[in-house]
């Protein structure tokens, strides 16, 4: 995997690794906020002469570790991402068939609450690989790749998923 000061020489895979980087920075944060919320409400409720297992103390004690752990476990997510985005588009590349984002607008009773978009990498194999960005990010994601992966279909269609689901194979241009 390469570090965050070396150069990748495809730009996809910059852009990618810059996604996967931003992605696990922001699931760190806000696990690390959690703990630090959990650990100080934990201290303060423990100044209080009671018994560690009585007012949802050990809750609490649960959330922190879980906090901690979460986070850590990120990291380690993190780098096992960045690794398969690096051989996919490196030495597996010819195993990529096809390409494309989904994007899902929440919206419970017509109210916008949020957008999520998920970047879908299919393999001739039948397996995928995710990766959450933004929809320009996505976009600009693509764009790069799209030079590199000649032999690849990109954008959805019903068309392209009934030949993915019949055979892989189909999609190659």
């Amino acid at each position: 995997m390469k570090e965050d000061g070396q150069r990748v020489s495809n730009p996809g895979l910059a852009l990618i690794l810059q996604v996967v980087r931003k992605n696990r920075d922001r699931n760190t944060i806000i696990s690390l906020i959690l703990a630090v919320c959990c650990g100080t409400y934990l201290g303060w409720r423990l100044s209080i002469p009671v018994f560690f297992w009585e007012g949802g103390n050990v809750m609490l004690a649960a959330g922190l570790i879980a906090a901690v752990a979460y986070a850590g476990m990120e990291q380690l997510r993190h780098n096992a991402t960045a690794d398969d985005f690096e051989a996919l588009l490196s030495t597996q590349a010819n195993r990529l068939v096809w390409v494309y984002y989904l994007k899902v607008d929440i919206q419970p009773f017509g109210v916008h609450v949020r957008q999520t978009t998920t970047l879908f990498f299919w393999l001739d194999n039948h397996s995928n690989v995710v990766l959450r960005a933004t929809e320009a990010e996505s976009i600009a994601i693509m764009n790069a790749i799209r030079s590199s992966l000649p032999h690849a279909s990109f954008g959805y269609s019903l068309q392209k998923e009934q030949l993915y689901r019949a055979d892989p194979a189909l999609l190659r241009r």
